[in-house]
Parts: structure tokens; sequence; C-alpha cells
């Protein structure tokens, strides 16, 4: 299991983690009420059995849970997921460190500029896959075509059925976003690497 508090007190730590566990967002619920954050914990599963560099991994599904102690869970604000439409969710650093989204398998996810107060909006846009429409979704919630996209041709391109699950945290100064790219196959979740999404502006 993951060392709960370590996540909490170094949010970045997680990249570490990702070096040897895959983690999966199927279990994850849209969030209770918007823009709040909840309490998620990593539920180890040895179905399916998971591959990291070609050695044998530990596979967590993020779930919602009543857990509220820091050594327990992560505090996590969730970017909701909603079919045929988009969401977005405003990220506040004072309030939780991480967020995560619902699993993304030809979504779009934006990130957005930073206010003055370091908050920022992030938004899951689905049409299908149809990247234009979502790229159109994603620019209309933020009102402004500057916003970094993770699109479908980033995490699809390689070969079929590649899944997305997609977190951010706050390093201390700022929030950095990343995907952990895996794919279910023959009842293994083979992670493929764990990479930032391009072109964020962390500049207001």
């Amino acid at each position: 299991m993951p060392d709960y508090q370590s996540l909490n007190d170094n949010p970045a730590s997680i990249l570490d983690y990702l070096k040897t566990n895959v983690i999966a967002s199927g279990k994850l619920q849209n969030s209770k009420v918007k823009n709040t954050p909840e309490h998620i914990v990593f539920e180890h599963t040895e179905y399916p059995s998971g591959q990291v560099d070609g050695s044998a991994a530990d596979v967590h599904y993020l779930k919602n849970s009543d857990e509220t102690s820091p050594a327990k869970s992560v505090k996590a604000f969730i970017c909701d997921y909603t079919k045929n439409d988009v969401e977005s969710c405003i990220l506040d650093h004072r309030k939780a460190k991480f967020c995560f989204t619902i699993t993304m398998n030809g979504c779009t996810f934006g990130v957005g500029i930073p206010g003055e107060d370091g908050t920022l909006m992030v938004t899951h846009a689905n049409t299908g896959g149809l990247t234009t429409e979502q790229r159109q979704q994603t620019f209309d919630t933020h009102e402004t075509s500057n916003v970094a996209l993770m699109e479908p041709a980033l995490y699809r391109h390689m070969a079929d059925k590649l899944t997305a699950t997609t977190f951010g945290f706050w390093s201390g100064s700022e929030w950095k976003f990343y995907f952990q790219l895996y794919q279910p196959s023959g009842g293994v979740f083979k992670a493929i690497g764990t990479f930032p999404i391009p072109g964020q502006s962390f500049v207001h």
C-alpha cells in the first residue's frame, strides 16, 4: 500500500510511486459536491496484475473514501466526467494538494492558466473521442484557447485500448499535471509510462 502520509507531505512523491505501481481510476466516482475535495484511497487489487518496465507491479484502484486520516488517504479534487459533455473543476492548493479525474480513453483534459492566488481550472471533455468537438468544448469552458491540452492523439496513438489515469499535484509553488498510460490486455495492466501534460503554462 502507498505511504499516504508521505504522499500528503510531499505530493510529488507520487511520481516515484508510479515507477513500481499502476493506479487505475475505473472505480473513481464524480465528486459529491463540485469543486470540493474528497478523500481518496488506493485500493489494492490482485486482479488484474500489473507490469511496469517489464517487472511485476501492484495495481491499485483510486476510490472515494470516508477515511479522512492523512495516514490512510489523500485529499484530492475530482474533475468529474459526463458523457457527451464537459466538466470543470477549480483547484485550490489551500484545500487539497491532489487532483484526479475519471478514466480517460478518448476524452480531452484541459489545464488553464493559474490566477494570482494559484487557483486554476481543469476540464474533462467528452464527445465520443471527437477531438475537434472536445477541443472546442474545452476552449468554450475556459473562455480562452490558451489551455494546455491532453488529447486522444497524445495518449491513444501507440496501440488500441490505451487508457490514462490523469492526475495533478501541488508542488509547493505550482500545479503540475501528468498521466500514467497503461494497456489492459490479457488480465494484465501493462504500464507504458508516466508523462507530463505538455504545454502547461504556470505564468498567470
